[in-house]
């Protein structure tokens, strides 16, 4: 801009100067006036179309999109350059087996710019889940609602470590800071805490504790520990029997080599916690090792809130101790307010409680922070389905099967949700899609038998029930969700004495009593209501 005014000055002061020398005049006249404001109106014209032309070239924001949140015309863009993704690294090891290494490189960045102050940092959720996605950044930050990416990749050989990370503007695609890193692989902290001060210098932000350090929380100084660790959470985040099992085995050995490494107690926690909600070890084994991991990294650093949402989730599920649960879901949530889990986490509970508004908000909350997060998204239907909205269950849980028609448990909830409207032929074959995604689970074929009573196929319905009792099932069949179909069918005793078994198992859905809606029939049962007595639950309205 002040080249070009720069420019029509110049040729503005040389037409006078030529036009006073050729007539010897002394004064400017009106006409020329006229001209010099003629001159300046049509530069700043000019001005005005570059500056226009420019902006519509570059990239756009999106308005009203499901993806991103919404912008006004003439308002500042949604996501600023203050909000970070870290996108998985890539593993460039000449062998090609440092996967674990790579994406637990990644995890710990994630969590080091966490702590970064005036920040938002994608949930590990989100950020993953364009592994492989083949977008570009503009439209991943878009996807993600972030001003800025990191991308990297690791390479792993022996004992040498070789980094490299890019910090890179969404907006217009530059890098605003690139760097390789190559170290001994006992340097991977420093290297990690290196980056993240590199980044925060690059988007001019002030580190979290006294004097700008930038805390390191839960380390250890043991390479070898890191490394099981970082293996357990590679286990650990895939979810099936034998991972859980061998997150277990990693997360173990590390606290063996290194007992105060507090983060793999917390893995440990975790590891447990989940091998107990999916019933894989019995709710007496699991929950309180899962209690006793996440009290030692406790002890050895208090401020941990996945720690503290381990402790919530096992007083949840297996203590049904009320008070304690949402202490340490709101201690986490206080400490780590950008942790989605803790959110979801505390939803389940204000569920079981019948909170809905709460709950509701709660999981929208886990929602915003980890927008990808299939089980956010349609665990909100999941709340309103309890809550006996289910028109409003089956809109969202729509929604969450037009984003990922692959997650099987929309297909179950929506199915639960389309029993409670009537629409009992829907809601069959919905649950039938659940039953071919899970590959027959006893819970999916469970429901299949409770839709089919519903729609007035009795013979079915029992039938599958009496493959599934007899030990047919494959797998651990939860006697809670045994009484459910057995309400449904009409068997109340036999429903009421399937509870009662539940109980004694301390079966962690056993929490959700109160106010599931399939076990309606219930509600006047004297045995029913002694039941909710001794869970501490007050009688449903």
């Amino acid at each position: 801009a002040v080249v070009i005014l720069i420019a029509f000055g110049f040729l503005i002061t040389l037409v006078l100067a030529w036009y006073h020398g050729e007539h010897g005049r002394q004064r400017v006249s009106g006409p020329e006036l006229v001209m010099v404001a003629a001159l300046t109106i049509l530069a700043g014209s000019a001005l005005y179309l570059i500056r226009a032309a420019r902006a519509s070239d570059g990239p756009g924001i999106a308005t009203g999109t499901v993806d991103g949140p919404e912008t006004g015309l003439g308002t500042p863009p949604a996501a600023p350059l203050r909000s970070v993704a870290v996108l998985p690294f890539l593993d460039m090891s000449p062998d090609g087996d440092q996967a674990y290494f790579a994406d637990g490189m990644t995890e710990e960045l994630l969590n080091a710019l966490a702590q970064l102050s005036d920040v938002r940092v994608a949930a590990r959720t989100s950020s993953f889940a364009f592994r492989e996605a083949g977008l570009s950044v503009p439209e991943i930050g878009s996807r993600l609602g972030v001003g800025t990416i990191v991308e990297g990749s690791v390479r792993k050989s022996e004992s040498r470590l070789r980094i490299t990370a890019q910090l890179v503007s969404v907006e217009d695609g530059y890098h605003l800071w690139s760097n390789t890193f190559d170290r001994d692989v006992a340097d991977v902290f420093a290297v990690q805490e290196e980056i993240a001060k590199a980044i925060a210098d690059a988007l001019d932000l002030r580190l979290r504790g006294e004097r700008g350090e930038l805390a390191v929380r839960g380390q250890t100084v043991s390479h070898e520990a890191q490394d099981l660790y970082l293996r357990g959470r590679f286990a650990w985040n895939r979810r099936s029997q034998e991972s859980l099992e061998q997150a277990v085995d990693y997360f173990r050995r590390a606290t063996e080599i290194d007992p105060t490494y507090a983060r793999a107690f917390v893995g440990l926690g975790d590891a447990y916690a989940v091998l107990g909600f999916y019933d894989y070890r019995p709710p007496g084994e699991a929950f309180p090792l899962a209690t006793a991991a996440a009290r030692r990294a406790l002890d050895l650093e208090p401020a941990l809130a996945e720690a503290h949402a381990t402790l919530g989730y096992a007083a949840l599920y297996y203590d049904w101790d009320w008070e304690l649960a949402e202490a340490e879901f709101l201690r986490a949530i206080g400490l780590g307010p950008t942790y989605p889990v803790a959110h979801q986490w505390y939803a389940n509970f204000l569920t079981a409680m019948g909170r809905f508004e709460e709950a509701t908000t709660s999981m929208r909350r886990s929602s915003e922070l980890d927008p990808l997060s299939m089980i956010a998204h349609a665990a909100t239907g999941w709340v309103y389905y309890y809550a006996g909205d289910y028109e409003g269950a089956v809109r969202q849980l729509e929604e969450s099967i037009a984003r990922d028609p692959a997650f099987e448990l929309s297909y179950l909830w929506i199915g639960m949700a389309l029993e409670e409207l009537g629409r009992f032929d829907d809601a069959v074959a919905r649950i039938r899609t659940n039953v071919r995604l899970s590959g027959g689970s006893a819970i999916s074929r469970l429901a299949m038998a409770h839709a089919l009573a519903g729609g007035g196929h009795m013979d079915e319905a029992r039938a599958l029930m009496a493959e599934l009792e007899t030990g047919d099932a494959a797998g651990y069949v939860p006697a809670y969700e045994l009484a459910r179909v057995h309400a449904g069918l009409g068997d109340l005793d036999r429903a009421v004495t399937l509870l009662e078994r539940g109980f004694d198992e301390r079966s962690h859905s056993m929490v959700f009593a109160r106010v599931d809606p399939q076990l309606g029939p219930l509600r006047n049962h004297p045995a029913y209501r002694r039941l909710l007595e001794r869970l501490n639950l007050s009688e449903p309205g």
